[in-house]
């Protein structure tokens, strides 16, 4: 028993020596460009399929993998992170990696794939921490999930997460519900955006999710 609590401490211990120092802000570091709309955030590349493909739990999504028949299309139409921005700044020499066409996305296979690649094209959890509260979303900081002693079982493994929240109403301010006017019942109750990254901080995985009064 002795032994076994000892194990316990050491791997809570090694586990917050893991985390990395990112936390989440509540002042809003975006406010002063945000009233003459000239906020920009500093990218390492511009990501496309070729040269990161899109990975689910760290495996890249492609025909022989389970999950391609419910990324595929999502893939095909969105193939570059220019792609998932609005019209106007898509084709733009150096375009803003804040201005995400929301409009066009929920919690669907386009979303993952689009973030995906929008996280790739940053660069770096830091700057996507960023990218997150530009959007308003509130979230964990970047925290590790595993013991700082676990070695990855592949280069992708998910060793870090961080988590954003939004509220039913932030979500339909960007994905209106036809269904709620009519009837006035939200079907909705929350939405989440989760981002995997490796020991190495490349990123793994993105999924959303939202929680309905079903469930």
């Amino acid at each position: 028993m002795r032994f076994l609590l000892f194990f316990i401490a050491l791997t809570a211990a090694a586990l917050v020596e893991a985390v990395h120092p990112v936390a989440a802000d509540d002042s809003d570091v975006w406010q002063d460009c945000r009233s003459d709309n000239s906020c920009t955030i500093e990218y390492d590349h511009l990501s496309d399929q070729k040269s990161e493909p899109f990975r689910f739990i760290g495996r890249v999504v492609d025909e022989d993998h389970p999950r391609w028949g419910q990324y595929r299309k999502a893939i095909q139409r969105y193939p570059d992170v220019r792609t998932c921005l609005t019209e106007e700044e898509k084709d733009k020499q150096t375009p803003n990696l804040l201005v995400f066409d929301w409009r066009t996305f929920g919690f669907s296979s386009s979303a993952e794939v689009c973030i995906f690649r929008i996280a790739s094209s940053l660069g770096s959890p830091d700057r996507f921490v960023r990218w997150l509260d530009f959007h308003n979303f509130s979230h964990s900081g970047l925290h590790a999930t595993r013991a700082s002693t676990y070695e990855p079982r592949h280069e992708y493994d998910p060793f870090y997460r961080v988590t954003g929240f939004w509220t039913v109403e932030q979500f339909r301010e960007v994905q209106p519900s036809w269904f709620a006017k009519l009837t006035g019942i939200e079907m909705m109750t929350s939405y989440s955006l989760n981002a995997t990254f490796s020991k190495d901080l490349k990123v793994s995985e993105v999924s959303t999710g939202g929680g309905t009064i079903l469930n």
